[in-house]
């Protein structure tokens, strides 16, 4: 069974080589390098590659950062951002910095965060599940910049 991470490489050269109009499309080109795949994981998997719609055909949207983000200049403030487990992620600040990013991620109102706890140095970003976290980290290290 192809890993994961094969099937969204060969979704990403689909979407860059190619104008898809339809997931039943793309579907049909997995399939045809023998990448079996349900339009419910389809639809994640676009999601999580940040894949939309735009102009009739599917491509990759750079993720913009967040207006509060820049207000408030709390990407300074963010020294890493690493997943624990499969629904947690911890992001250290500086010190005295932690509860300013956490509200920060509260007011983006991301659907995949479920919950922050902002301490001292240490933001604890909770999600549902492994995908959500995926889809989170994505959006924080869009809004942070890659730590």
């Amino acid at each position: 069974m192809p890993s994961k991470a094969s099937r969204h490489n060969a979704i990403r050269q689909l979407v860059d080589s190619e104008a898809i109009a339809t997931q039943a499309a793309l579907i049909d080109l997995l399939g045809k390098q023998r990448l079996a795949v349900d339009q419910a994981t389809l639809s994640r998997d676009l999601a999580e590659l940040n894949i939309e719609k735009r102009g009739g055909h599917y491509q990759y949207v750079e993720p913009e950062p967040t207006e509060h983000a820049a207000a408030l200049n709390v990407a300074a403030a963010v020294k890493s951002i690493e997943p624990c487990g499969p629904n947690m992620t911890v992001i250290r600040t500086g010190v005295g910095e932690a509860q300013v990013v956490a509200v920060a991620i509260d007011q983006a109102n991301e659907p995949t965060i479920i919950a922050t706890i902002g301490g001292d140095d240490v933001v604890v970003v909770l999600t549902k599940s492994s995908r959500a976290q995926n889809v989170a980290l994505r959006k924080l290290e869009a809004w942070f910049g890659a730590k």
